[in-house]
């Protein structure tokens, strides 16, 4: 969950650490087509002088054997 007055600055650097991949929004959520991923890589953002690094098991979640 991210407030939204970082929401859309988030998703944009993590779409471009994924190497903008295809993506859809579908009721709040970001559903990406893992197909179109360049690589899967740590991401960092800085929030109040402090870095918070996601790994991709943090940002991504599979969904392909629901």
């Amino acid at each position: 969950m991210l407030p939204p007055s970082v929401y859309e600055a988030v998703i944009t650097a993590l779409l471009e650490a994924l190497g903008n991949p295809k993506y859809v929004l579908y009721q709040g959520m970001m559903i990406v087509d893992s197909s179109t991923i360049a690589t899967l890589v740590p991401v960092s953002f800085m929030f109040n002088n402090y870095w918070i690094t996601l790994d991709p098991e943090d940002y991504l979640l599979d969904v392909s054997d629901l």
